[in-house]
């Protein structure tokens, strides 16, 4: 069973890649913070203030904008330590697309393995095999989803070993 879904943003820096993490209530908390905080950046950027700051915190990962005499500008951070992990924009629309995206893409692949899983629990009754999820993304990256109702390391154990059967043999 799907416990988590986690949105990734990854920046390569001098000393590797940072990553933010982003877990899906969080992802929704954002969505709603950058609407405030897009709303409010339009009266900011007309303020007299030198120098203006506002930002939403998650775990770590920050999301915000600053405006420094006229200019206003975007920023994420990808990590709570360091400077490697943060990126500047001038506009915010992509990333909330991009997060709205995948969180209505996820959403629907939620509801689709809670069906499953109800499902599943119906054929566990009568004995017959559970279904399994798979997404195609690009590139050819496939997502695949098991479905699993056993104790934690049993279902581990049979989720690594179907995606080893996956990898060797995939188009059985």
């Amino acid at each position: 069973m799907i416990r988590s879904y986690f949105y990734q943003l990854s920046k390569e820096g001098d000393y590797g890649t940072k990553t933010a993490s982003i877990e899906y209530t969080d992802l929704l908390e954002i969505l709603k913070a950058l609407d405030i905080l897009i709303a409010t950046s339009v009266t900011d950027k007309s303020s007299t203030l030198e120098y203006l700051e506002s930002k939403f915190v998650a775990d770590g990962f920050e999301v915000g904008y600053y405006k420094s005499k006229t200019e206003l500008r975007w920023y994420l951070d990808l990590e709570k330590y360091g400077t490697d992990g943060n990126v500047f924009l001038s506009d915010i629309s992509r990333v909330k697309t991009s997060m709205i995206r995948r969180q209505r893409k996820k959403s629907n692949l939620l509801r689709i393995l809670w069906q499953q899983s109800k499902d599943y629990e119906n054929q566990k009754r009568n004995d017959v095999r559970p279904l399994s999820v798979s997404t195609y993304e690009k590139e050819d990256l496939w997502h695949y989803f098991e479905i699993k109702t056993d104790s934690s390391k049993l279902s581990i154990r049979k989720a690594l070993g179907q995606i080893l059967e996956y990898a060797y043999w995939p188009s059985s």
